[in-house]
């Protein structure tokens, strides 16, 4: 794993660089934690969440994919409130154990926003990411149920860009 490069510049966190090779070997840690939990679908959260998603399908060879879109974006100003762009119909949900992916718990925002909506569509959510961040988190009653490292950096992912 790559360890921290440098300072981030808006959050005077340490931030480390995930690259390519570190995704898979996390994704496949991960994969092993989760053999032996039950679930029906996989929920991959867009974007972070697809690139694990994908690899953790192929891995505990599931096919059942499906995806939401969380954004906290009004036109080109950030909302302090998230809301969903996409989610699957209850009918895809209801009655089934529903792994959320995302790559990281760092606020905790989305991860409890889509926990909350997959518990209303009447389903049982199992939230996991890559990276779990305990110390910048909104909800410290809540974390994911499965995660592979516990940070406090910044982490940049390989499928994110410097704009």
């Amino acid at each position: 794993m790559s360890d921290p490069q440098r300072q981030d510049r808006e959050t005077d966190q340490d931030l480390e660089v995930v690259h390519w090779e570190d995704v898979e070997v996390l994704c496949t840690e991960l994969a092993e934690k989760l053999r032996a939990v039950p679930f029906d679908a996989i929920l991959a959260i867009a974007r972070g969440g697809l690139v694990p998603a994908a690899i953790l399908a192929q891995e505990l060879d599931k096919r059942d994919v499906l995806v939401a879109a969380v954004a906290s974006y009004k036109g080109d100003h950030r909302g302090e409130k998230l809301h969903f762009l996409e989610f699957p119909p209850d009918q895809a949900i209801v009655d089934r154990r529903i792994l959320i992916v995302d790559d990281i718990w760092d606020s905790g925002r989305t991860l409890a926003l889509t926990r909350r909506r997959v518990v209303d569509a009447g389903g049982t959510p199992i939230a996991v990411v890559l990276h779990y961040k305990p110390e910048q988190s909104l909800y410290p009653e809540e974390r994911p149920d499965i995660w592979v490292r516990e940070t406090n950096a910044w982490i940049r992912y390989p499928w994110e860009r410097d704009l």
